[in-house]
């Protein structure tokens, strides 16, 4: 799991510590879609005055204006709106060993190997965009969903933008709506991230890879071994791996995928199809109200 950020917990301003009396402050907002950093932007600058710019993702531009109101008691601070594309790292086996389904024990995926929290090849445009942001910035305001999942998505902007600028302020806004009031009454009561329930998230993921990496390799690999995919017709299920070790290359795609979200999904499925398989049809009847208005010496028919 990640390590806790030192420098997050002694630069983190929480409610109005950190703020700021002169003006001018440069804050850099991070939403978690590219929709909600362009319409908090639009809310909050009231559609004057503000102008949009490709950083270096280009699916997640920079929109730029002066917040028209206090913030912490700072004036005129320069807002730099930007977003991430919901979770901006993931969890993968650090050592090569444990990414080969044939030279390591699946029980050993449980503890004995290691595991980090990385940024994916596909994310890091993202990165690089925040980290140029925030070397430019004096505050860090997560817009992050307010819940578990969005609480962990702050703390990985938490971790990158803080690996640029040590000396970032952080501050969580929490809302439950883009209309003005939801989005200013957030910045006027900026609090902590909640880090316990983003630690919460970290070890849901952690058991995640670990359960479903060991036991997708342990039944493909069983099922291989005795020849029941040779009796379905199909080439087996090593080689290479996906989504943090379970399994399915590009030349070989059977696999017995196991996940702890996968049993409950599918149950879900299977429940609905016995409900539709179980309907028996009824005759229902609809009201149906006629009426005839007259207008100038007209007559018109309506029906409903």
């Amino acid at each position: 799991m990640r390590n806790n950020n030192n420098a997050y917990n002694n630069n983190n301003g929480g409610g109005n510590n950190g703020a700021r009396n002169n003006g001018g402050v440069k804050i850099l907002n991070v939403a978690e879609k590219p929709s909600v950093a362009k319409e908090v932007s639009r809310v909050l600058c009231g559609g004057r005055g503000c102008q949009s710019r490709q950083g270096a993702s280009k699916f997640n531009r920079i929109f730029e204006f002066i917040n028209p109101f206090p913030i912490n008691n700072a004036r005129n601070a320069q807002m730099k709106f930007t977003s991430v594309t919901g979770h901006l790292m993931n969890y993968d086996f650090t050592e090569h060993e444990y990414k080969s389904w044939e030279h390591s024990d699946a029980r050993d995926l449980f503890g004995r190997a290691r595991i980090a929290k990385l940024v994916p090849d596909d994310k890091k445009e993202v990165k690089v965009n925040l980290e140029r942001e925030a070397r430019t910035s004096e505050w860090l305001i997560l817009w992050l969903d307010c819940d578990r999942e969005g609480e962990n998505i702050a703390m990985e902007v938490v971790d990158v933008c803080l690996n640029a600028n040590r000396r970032l302020k952080v501050f969580r806004a929490r809302f439950s709506a883009l209309s003005y009031q939801d989005v200013s009454r957030a910045l006027m009561n900026l609090q902590r991230p909640d880090e316990a329930a983003s630690i919460a998230v970290d070890a849901r993921q952690e058991l995640d890879l670990r359960l479903g990496a060991a036991f997708t390799r342990f039944n493909t690999l069983c099922v291989k071994r005795n020849g029941v995919l040779a009796l379905l017709g199909e080439n087996g299920g090593g080689g290479g791996e996906r989504g943090g070790g379970r399994g399915n290359d590009r030349d070989n795609k059977t696999v017995i995928s196991y996940g702890p979200c996968q049993f409950p999904t599918l149950g879900f499925i299977v429940q609905r199809k016995w409900d539709v398989d179980a309907h028996v049809p009824e005759k229902f009847w609809t009201i149906s109200i006629g009426y005839q208005m007259v207008e100038g010496g007209q007559q018109q028919q309506q029906q409903q």
